[in-house]
């Protein structure tokens, strides 16, 4: 979901997919764009790399002696799938179509994707006990009210009808398309900055809801819930899902800091929008 899309020319450009218990041996793979029906669009041959850094359950496909660019540039319905001698190990379907500029003064078009973006949400943690909470979604321009001028997007964290965290500074959305945004909370009534952890969070057990807000107006949220003092997962984040290509990993290993030695593993709480 993370892929990076290029909204002027309706493609991906696979640069680095993350897999958890790749089979013993494997050591090649391929990213495939196709039609619901199976028709191939596109492909990226992919080689593995393992283990990812110190964690021997991981590894990570990057494109083979290629670019790693896939366009797609027409609308339509499609799945994104990683495969192994054929056959899918995980999947993604989603639709892509045409958006026309609104602006006289710089009328062009560019592609847009519907699909799990809109819907899906995850906290996740360090294994640090007092790392902070974080939270990423997906947002776009295409969710905010008509109209809306200037927009500044900010996350409040409800318990029982009231605030208990929020975040600290406002976003600005860019995108037509999905934006990803990573965020932490802080508690607004204390007197200093505190940023929430996992065990804030499940100090209490019951329903939580994060509520998106552009300018003060809710356009989104989210549920989740803790039950006996855990937060609770997604059924897609199940070790026996099926089909298996459904699965999400319930673990990941960030890899945002680029040096291996400062890679950590989240463990990631997947949710839903209400």
């Amino acid at each position: 979901m993370e892929l990076r899309f290029y909204e002027n020319q309706g493609g991906f450009l696979v640069e680095g997919l993350e897999v958890v218990f790749p089979p013993p041996g494997l050591q090649k793979a391929t990213f495939v764009i196709s039609k619901p029906n199976g028709e191939v669009v596109n492909t990226v041959p992919l080689r593995l790399e393992t283990p990812l850094a110190s964690y021997t359950a991981f590894g990570m496909f990057l494109p083979d002696a290629v670019s790693g660019l896939a366009p797609i540039g027409v609308a339509g319905d499609y799945v994104l799938s990683v495969q192994i001698d054929g056959q899918p190990i995980t999947s993604l379907p989603f639709s892509m179509k045409r958006e026309a500029s609104s602006d006289p003064y710089n009328p062009k078009n560019t592609f847009v994707r519907e699909g799990p973006w809109r819907d899906f949400a995850h906290f996740s943690v360090t294994e640090d006990p007092d790392s902070h909470l974080e939270f990423s979604w997906w947002t776009s321009l295409r969710e905010l009210p008509p109209g809306t001028k200037n927009p500044m997007v900010t996350l409040h964290l409800m318990y029982g009808g009231r605030e208990i965290a929020a975040t600290r500074s406002p976003v600005v959305p860019t995108q037509t398309d999905w934006q990803f945004l990573r965020h932490e909370f802080h508690f607004p009534a204390e007197p200093k900055v505190r940023w929430m952890t996992l065990a804030d969070l499940t100090k209490r057990d019951g329903e939580y809801t994060v509520v998106a807000k552009v300018n003060g107006t809710p356009f989104k949220s989210y549920k989740a819930e803790v039950k006996g003092g855990q937060l609770q997962r997604h059924p897609r984040n199940s070790i026996n899902m099926e089909p298996h290509t459904a699965f999400i990993s319930p673990r990941q290993v960030d890899t945002s800091s680029r040096t291996t030695s400062r890679y950590s593993m989240r463990d990631v709480y997947w949710i839903r929008k209400n």
